[in-house]
């Protein structure tokens, strides 16, 4: 059973965070910015509330009030928890016009009349600062296209199942090996993993992604006019997760170029996208692949711009590449944005912070660094194995094993 804060534990971690928000790069409110997040809140509202507590909400709340959106992944069927935090922000905030909206997807992720990992997609927003307009839609995909490629890859298609099937047959043989032998000692050894079947194109996405319309900063003259889309990609293979990830940037890529025909010519990214981009030559791939795409976006619409800030390390020293689960060893998360409005920030400007640019930052909120120096007195990357593990246990599964992310508007004049 994981060993939980403690009262007094959440007392040192929020005195800790108290006056050092920017310390552990928890963006700061000001009234000439604006500043979007992405956070997947681990099975937020499946958790029992006796292991998520009244501590656990407070530093949920807190986090998230620094936010004007929020885009939340891992929302459960039952909304007790997105309709807490947000009444929580209202209940914190300093005057009526300072309050929350929330909007958020139906379930996604299981098939009709099914189980599996139902989940929703929801934003949470300031009012004074968010206006949410009329699209509120998930992003789907015609199936025609499916049945033609299962049509015109029937070889590939039946190629793949026979290689299935003998794979089944040898996985049957481990696991009689594996049971035999847990018979025989009484230990009971991890099962060998089953075979699984990966198809060489996209066909749909496990879990569809939501798109919400909004205006950001609308009480200026000239507001950011948005389609936020907020995704949790599929976790699945490699290859997998690479074809959800190249599905939703063409999709995106694709509404920007048809610009007079979207509501909004600019599209928002938020969300886990699951990316395998731990090592240099992975990050690459991904970094050099959207180039690519987005040369072929400019060459179409000459003022339409892709943008990945966190795709590549940060512009500023030590210049590293942000890490978004709370072990600090993977880049999930991502905000992207798919724009032809000028005010937004542009891939041209990727080595430039501040200044004459739009992008005035971007970062994490390294609240696993916040728990270490506040509990343990050391910092995370001074712990050996053993030690990380045992902290990341006590929070992954009631705080969330990801950290949110954000980057930094200027409100357009």
């Amino acid at each position: 059973m994981a060993n939980y804060f403690t009262n007094q534990e959440w007392d040192k971690i929020f005195t800790e965070l108290a006056g050092k928000e920017s310390k552990y790069q928890l963006p700061a409110r000001d009234d000439n910015s604006l500043v979007l997040g992405s956070w997947n809140i681990r099975k937020f509202g499946e958790i029992d509330p006796k292991k998520r507590d009244d501590n656990h909400f407070k530093f949920i709340t807190q986090t998230a009030g620094h936010f004007d959106l929020l885009a939340v992944q891992e929302v459960m069927d039952d909304l007790s928890s997105i309709r807490r935090l947000r009444d929580e922000l209202n209940a914190n905030a300093n005057s009526p016009n300072e309050q929350y909206g929330l909007v958020l997807s139906d379930i996604t992720g299981a098939i009709p009349g099914g189980e599996g990992m139902q989940e929703r997609l929801a934003f949470l927003y300031r009012k004074d600062r968010i206006l949410r307009t009329e699209i509120a839609s998930d992003i789907s995909v015609d199936r025609a296209p499916v049945m033609e490629f299962l049509k015109n890859q029937v070889g590939q298609y039946v190629s793949s199942l026979v290689d299935l099937i003998e794979d089944q047959e040898s996985n049957r043989s481990d696991l009689l090996s594996w049971a035999r032998e847990w018979i025989k000692t009484g230990k009971r050894k991890t099962a060998p993993k089953p075979p699984k079947l990966d198809f060489a194109n996209f066909l749909t996405f496990v879990r569809s992604p939501y798109c919400v319309s909004f205006q950001l900063g609308y009480t200026s003259p000239n507001p950011y006019e948005v389609m936020a889309v907020a995704a949790h990609l599929v976790f699945g293979t490699p290859d997998q997760r690479k074809l959800e990830f190249e599905a939703l940037v063409s999709w995106l890529s694709n509404r920007v170029v048809k610009k007079r025909r979207a509501y909004y010519p600019n599209f928002l990214l938020m969300g886990d996208l699951n990316l395998d981009i731990d090592s240099e030559p992975d990050r690459k791939t991904v970094d050099d692949w959207i180039k690519d795409v987005s040369k072929d976006v400019s060459d179409k619409s000459k003022d339409a711009d892709i943008y990945l800030p966190f795709i590549t390390p940060h512009p500023t020293p030590p210049h590293e590449l942000i890490r978004s689960n709370v072990k600090l060893s993977q880049t999930y998360d991502q905000i992207g944005f798919f724009t032809t409005d000028p005010k937004f920030p542009r891939a041209v400007n990727r080595h430039q912070l501040g200044g004459n640019t739009s992008l005035l930052d971007y970062g994490v909120f390294n609240f696993t660094e916040l728990f270490a120096q506040a509990i343990l007195k050391q910092s995370y990357d001074s712990l050996n194995k053993k030690q990380k593990e045992a902290l990341i246990n006590r929070f992954q599964h009631t705080v969330s094993d990801h950290l949110p992310i954000w980057t930094r508007l200027k409100i357009p004049t």
